[in-house]
């Protein structure tokens, strides 16, 4: 009987790992990476540049780092203009937000690299806005 037992885990387990699932004493609890609800940008007055952003949840969140690339660079070249810390761990919305003065017009973009305690990050989708003269 315990060598069915042990056949049937087993069978469990490796079907687990084919299909996706979780295996027999395995936990399925694993860590959720930062979940990035919205990020949007808007142009404020005297050519500020507001960021707004908005997590539903955050395990071992560090913060984030806002970057930004000015028209004419292709977004090869980024450039960190400023750091927001994040919650640490949160299973509630948390909202954010950075203004950025610029000085020209022109288009800038921007993203966010999200940054975890350990060090690793991931980087936001680019916004961007066209701004016109002062």
């Amino acid at each position: 009987m315990k060598s069915k037992l042990l056949t049937f885990s087993l069978l469990l387990f490796f079907a687990g790992k084919l299909f996706g699932g979780i295996g027999v004493g395995e936990s399925s609890e694993q860590a959720t990476p930062v979940e990035l609800s919205f990020f949007n940008i808007l142009l404020g007055t005297n050519n500020s540049i507001e960021l707004n952003w908005q997590t539903a949840t955050e395990i071992n969140n560090y913060g984030f780092e806002i970057q930004r690339s000015e028209s004419g660079v292709q977004h090869s070249y980024w450039k960190t203009i400023g750091f927001v810390e994040g919650a640490g761990n949160s299973n509630s919305p948390k909202s954010y937000s950075f203004t950025d003065n610029v000085n020209a017009s022109g288009k800038y973009s921007y993203r966010l690299k999200q940054i975890d305690l350990d060090g690793s990050f991931e980087y936001s989708n680019i916004v961007e806005i066209n701004v016109g003269s002062p």
